[in-house]
């Protein structure tokens, strides 16, 4: 007896999705229509995006290899294209690596340049951090101690993205500005990080010898 009811209850449920597709089929197949046509097109635009990050990858590659080979100045030109053109992630890159090259015989328009990827808003606030950090480098001869300090302090916490770096550079500024104490601290807290890197162990240890030592005395 339960199959009977079973078989009527389906015969049942088979005249009801007829009717509602003889009453509501060409909305349902205009709605399936979009459905495909929306994933082929997100399909493509992926497609399309992954061609463009291919391409930017390449032109990335290319410029750096001029640029190791001695010709700054097409180097330099291919960078700039993919600054202003290329898909964000190489955009970015190229930006970084420009005023990279651009500190080598200008630094205060390096500066520049990595402080205005540290004031865009639509950057990762990571990379944003670390084009502070890189301006915070090229500031240590030229800037002193309690501004770079101001600058860095932030950067230089414990769960800081960059925070070696910015105690590496501030222990080296109060070293120069012959703030031994300031300068042990640093180093101390780099020595004492456990992500420290092995060159930059080996770095810290020997500012640490030198501020041991005491300032330098001009004879």
């Amino acid at each position: 007896m339960s199959d009977i009811f079973r078989e009527v209850d389906e015969e049942f449920q088979r005249d009801k999705v007829a009717q509602t597709l003889k009453k509501h089929g060409n909305l349902i197949i205009g709605v399936l229509l979009l459905v495909v046509l929306g994933v082929g097109g997100w399909r493509g635009w992926q497609y399309m995006e992954a061609q463009k990050a291919a391409e930017a990858g390449k032109a990335f590659e290319t410029a750096l290899a001029l640029v190791a080979e001695g010709k700054e100045a097409e180097g330099k030109a291919a960078l700039e294209a993919l600054a202003k053109s290329a898909p964000a992630g190489y955009r970015i890159l190229a930006q970084f690596r420009l005023a990279a090259e651009q500190a080598k015989t200008d630094g205060p328009g390096a500066v520049k340049a990595y402080e205005a990827l540290a004031a865009d808003a639509a950057i990762d606030q990571t990379l944003r951090d670390l084009a502070k950090v890189r301006a915070g480098s090229l500031l240590v001869d030229s800037q002193p101690f309690d501004a770079l300090q101001q600058r860095l302090e932030p950067l230089a916490g414990a769960g800081q993205a960059w925070r070696l770096s910015a105690r590496e550079i501030l222990g080296t500024a109060a070293f120069k500005a012959g703030q031994m104490d300031k300068a042990a601290k640093y180093f101390d807290s780099v020595l004492a990080d456990p992500e420290v890197s092995q060159s930059m162990r080996q770095r810290a240890e020997v500012m640490m010898a030198l501020v041991r030592g005491g300032p330098v005395q001009d004879k």
